[in-house]
């Protein structure tokens, strides 16, 4: 019988129980959860990019949320500039991310567990970008001088899917001051333009519309 009471006192204990609305507890809660809504909005990695099909170069924060080691999402909010060797003048852009680590495998651990420091490996990194360019040339609904349906497309958005792979260092615990972790970075990504402009034309190889770029992301914690 004392067993059983034990038992049933510690499956009571284990039960959290919904305080009543009015009590110090309940307002306690409510805060709590508040603060911690607010931290969530906290950016927690940063990424510069060179090329990509979305300006030649690209500094931006963002946030990593998932698993640790698998099923890793990743949302990053990038700007970016065009410069007037390329075009006519130079143009800002403006990159919104969204990307998915399927897993990581962890090649070199530091330490008994791995816990201080380790060299890892992510085979898979993909997603969708969706990118745009600011300036008087481009425009996102089709200027009245030119016929309806003239284009068909805007100029000023475009958007990509990637496939890529990278390298992380996980730095030592007791050597981090403000980052955890530096991945390079490598993608190959083709915009809806070039896609749907290769699928007709048997002349246009995967050479011709796939882009190469290569970036830093730095993870803070």
């Amino acid at each position: 019988m004392l067993t059983l009471t034990a038992s049933a006192e510690t499956l009571v204990d284990s039960v959290k129980v919904k305080p009543a609305k009015g009590t110090p507890e309940y307002y306690e809660q409510r805060v709590e959860r508040y603060h911690r809504f607010w931290r969530s909005l906290i950016p927690n990695q940063a990424r510069v990019q060179y090329a990509g099909s979305v300006g030649a170069v690209n500094l931006g924060l963002g946030w990593h949320y998932g698993g640790r080691e698998r099923r890793l999402w990743e949302s990053d909010f990038m700007f970016g500039f065009v410069p007037k060797n390329s075009a006519p003048d130079a143009h800002a852009t403006l990159t919104l991310r969204q990307s998915y680590v399927p897993f990581r495998l962890r090649l070199f651990p530091m330490g008994s567990k791995g816990s201080d420091g380790a060299i890892a490996y992510e085979p898979l990194a993909t997603g969708l970008i969706c990118n745009t360019i600011f300036g008087k040339s481009f425009w996102t609904r089709e200027p009245s001088r030119y016929p309806s349906k003239y284009y068909g497309f805007s100029t000023a958005v475009r958007f990509h899917a990637f496939l890529g792979q990278r390298l992380r260092y996980e730095i030592p615990q007791n050597k981090r001051k403000y980052v955890k972790a530096i991945s390079l970075c490598y993608e190959l990504s083709v915009s809806d333009l070039y896609l749907v402009s290769a699928v007709p034309n048997r002349y246009i190889t995967l050479g011709d519309i796939l882009s190469l770029s290569v970036g830093i992301k730095v993870d803070a914690f």
